[in-house]
This record gives structure tokens, C-alpha cells and sequence, in this order.
């Protein structure tokens, strides 16, 4: 299963809305470890709740939230870590 990563409408907003060295980051991070992995639950934490199954990305301060199939990574939201935030 090769994987393929998406983005919903409110995840490319958010990337967006990140200044350019953040997003470009995170965008190299998916390249580098998920998009075309055999693999891609390597580097991720399920997250199991009444909602459903999700699957979470931590990458330097940015919590990715997705949902996870056979092959296809969708990314629903970027939030920052708030406890890794800088003050």
C-alpha cells in the first residue's frame, strides 16, 4: 500500500495561513515520512474516540490531525501544540 496524502478544505487553509518556513516544514515532513510510504502508522498515535478512528502527526510545534485509510492520508486540521508552544 503506497500512501497518498490529501488535504480537506480547512487543513489548506490553515496551511495557508502559517508563514512560509512553517509550512514548508510541515509539507517537507509529509514528503519525507508519509506521502509514498509503505508505512505510514511508523510515525504517527492512533487517536480512538466516540467520533471514530484518527490518526495524529506531531511535527515540530503542529499537531496534524487525519483520518487514515488502506492509501490515502487525509489531513483534517493543523493546530498548533499548545503545549509546545514558544512564549
Amino acid at each position: 500500500m503506497i500512501c497518498k496524502v490529501t488535504f480537506s478544505v480547512r487543513a489548506k487553509n490553515q496551511l495557508e495561513f502559517l508563514n512560509n518556513e512553517e509550512g514548508k516544514k510541515i509539507l517537507g515532513w509529509l514528503v519525507a515520512n508519509v506521502q509514498g510510504s509503505d508505512d505510514p502508522r511508523a510515525t504517527g498515535n492512533a487517536i480512538i474516540s466516540d467520533l471514530g478512528d484518527f490518526w495524529l502527526y506531531k511535527v515540530d510545534k503542529y499537531n496534524l490531525y487525519c483520518i487514515l485509510t488502506e492509501d490515502r492520508l487525509v489531513i483534517l486540521s493543523i493546530e498548533a501544540d499548545r503545549n509546545n508552544l514558544d512564549h
